[in-house]
């Protein structure tokens, strides 16, 4: 009885992450192969560069402080009254994780030309404006740095074509980064006799 052996074929290169390889058989899964190469070149290599120039966004104690307060009168604003981030831990983490989203698009904004910013559409209690073409001129100068490099051309084109995609959200011009990046500004207010109602 013979057994039908597979052909093997030379797993092919598709991408470089720093020097380091990406072969077509990583793509594979229960993802499309552009979002797998994502997280692969281009997650990897934003998140270097956003950590080593971390000290540039990153919230300090007195910003967290103002940060939570925000917060906490946001949440004072809804129609029901909510217990989620009565722990303290839990209100502090989701504090500094939204207000070091807003630093952070700041950065980008302020590091890579300005330009417009991309309003997601989603809930008003969470703030977070993407700075749309500052962060599409970052992840251009990362590829050419050498952070990744993709080397098939319509892989390239369509993961470059998800950084042009605008139906997540509402771009909005330039002129209003100033406000939307403002960590002071950025929670959702209320009139005081609309907290005091829920409270």
């Amino acid at each position: 009885m013979l057994l039908a052996v597979p052909t093997v074929f030379a797993d092919e290169v598709v991408a470089y992450r720093n020097d380091t390889p990406i072969l077509r058989s990583q793509l594979a899964g229960d993802i499309p192969e552009v979002d797998k190469l994502v997280q692969l070149t281009l997650s990897p290599a934003i998140y270097e560069y956003l950590s080593a120039h971390r000290n540039q966004w990153e919230p300090d104690e007195a910003t967290l402080q103002r940060a939570e307060a925000a917060m906490r009168r946001s949440l004072a604003c809804l129609p029901y009254p909510t217990t989620l981030y009565d722990t303290p831990s839990v209100a502090r983490f989701t504090a500094k994780a939204l207000i070091s989203g807003v630093l952070m698009q700041r950065f980008i904004h302020r590091s890579f030309g300005g330009g417009r910013l991309l309003e997601p559409k989603r809930g008003v209690l969470l703030p977070g404006v993407m700075a749309f073409d500052a962060n599409n001129r970052m992840v251009h100068q990362l590829e050419e740095d050498g952070a990744f490099r993709i080397l098939d051309p319509a892989l390239r084109s369509e993961v470059f074509a998800t950084l042009g995609d605008t139906e997540q959200g509402t771009l909005v011009p330039e002129s209003q980064a100033e406000a939307l990046f403002d960590p002071n500004k950025v929670f959702i207010t209320c009139e005081p006799e609309a907290a005091a109602k829920v409270g």
